[in-house]
């Protein structure tokens, strides 16, 4: 006695290579992901060089000339790297997820000065702000 029952279009073998390869690319990348995930020290380093840029475009570049006080502010930022970069570990929070981390940085010098907080997403060895708030 004939089968008249004819096979799918995609048989069990193809089936079985695509969800095999859509499971290694998912497992290739959730890899790719862990080992690029940013450390804590490449954050320190990017938030400290984002906001000495921010400092001399926005405060130093105000100050006025009298005195040297624009030279002044420059060479202060540049001098105090590691106090700023301290400041900026102490004030954030980290929650790493595995396959990348977020930061949560509190900027707030005094009371009478406006406060920020940004939130960042660490993802393959690099930073994106996601939410800044003052």
């Amino acid at each position: 006695m004939e089968s008249s029952w004819l096979p799918p279009r995609f048989s069990l073998g193809k089936m079985s290579f695509l969800a095999t390869f859509g499971a290694t690319s998912f497992a290739c990348l959730g890899a790719a992901m862990a080992i690029t995930n940013p450390t804590p020290a490449a954050y320190s380093r990017y938030a400290t060089h984002q906001l000495t840029q921010y400092a001399q475009s926005n405060i130093c570049a105000e100050a006025p000339t009298a005195f040297g006080l624009k030279e002044e502010c420059r060479s202060l930022l540049k001098s105090n790297q590691p106090e700023i970069q301290s400041f900026i570990m102490s004030h954030t929070d980290r929650r790493n997820f595995f396959f990348f981390s977020v930061y949560t940085t509190d900027l707030a010098i005094a009371s009478f000065l406006p406060s920020y907080q940004l939130q960042t997403i660490g993802l393959f060895q690099g930073f994106y702000v996601v939410r800044m708030e003052q």
